[in-house]
């Protein structure tokens, strides 16, 4: 039995992990899927920490979805229970850099095109563009529902340097690519599990994997919770 903390992206709220969580309990697994606040890094990072708390001393896996890779970057380093880490569609922050620094380095995609910020700069999808942008392979009133119900991001988020050594220079990752995904690019995705040594499964999905593709989200889960952790040195 392995703690799993599931920890979702932007635009998206912990309901996304739903279709995946009854797996990965059926594995003998021990699963929280965070709620993040999404108002800054800080509060981010500390939501998945009590998480880890919550569950325990045993051995953990962390799942970052999109933004819950910066996340889980930061809020895994220095835990020594942290046994993988698992980057959906995710991003993959060195020291010092933020969300928006990986951004510019990929050509520009539908979904960030489609990111709309109020006069306080939080920021949502588009709602009418949100289902083909982010969840084309999800059902549309499903979709539409989502598109309907995203939280709000903060306004720091995505420009906020990730402020620690990030967990995935001495833990083992698996990477996840979404061939079809608008929001993130996957020749981008591709280039970031390059960087962190990860192993690449491809999944054919949108940036909704773990709606449109859970079985393969929680078997890449599952396998990176029966492996034993490493470190580079």
């Amino acid at each position: 039995m392995t703690n799993i903390i599931l920890v979702h992206g932007a635009f998206v709220d912990a309901s996304c992990w739903a279709p995946v969580i009854p797996i990965l309990w059926n594995a003998g697994h021990r699963v929280i899927a965070v709620q993040s606040p999404m108002t800054n890094l800080s509060d981010d990072v500390t939501a998945v920490k009590k998480a880890m708390r919550e569950l325990g001393s045993g051995p953990a896996v962390l799942v970052g979805h999109s933004y819950g890779g910066t996340v889980i970057s930061a809020a895994a380093s220095g835990e020594r229970q942290v046994i993988g880490l698992v980057f959906l569609a995710a991003l993959a922050n060195d020291k010092g850099e933020s969300v928006n620094d990986i951004l510019r380095s990929f050509p520009p995609t539908d979904g960030f095109q489609a990111l709309r910020k109020d006069d306080e700069g939080w920021v949502i999808i588009d709602r009418d563009a949100f289902p083909e942008v982010f969840a084309a392979d999800v059902p549309l009133e499903q979709a539409e529902i989502m598109a309907a119900s995203q939280p709000r991001l903060g306004p720091t988020c995505f420009d906020t340097p990730l402020p620690v050594e990030p967990a995935w220079k001495t833990i083992k990752s698996s990477y996840l690519i979404c061939e079809h995904d608008r929001t993130v690019h996957p020749e981008g995705q591709f280039v970031l599990a390059t960087k962190i040594g990860a192993n690449v499964i491809s999944v054919p999905a949108s940036h909704a994997a773990s709606i449109s593709q859970s079985e393969a989200v929680a078997e890449a889960i599952n396998q990176a919770a029966i492996r034993k952790a490493y470190v580079t040195g």
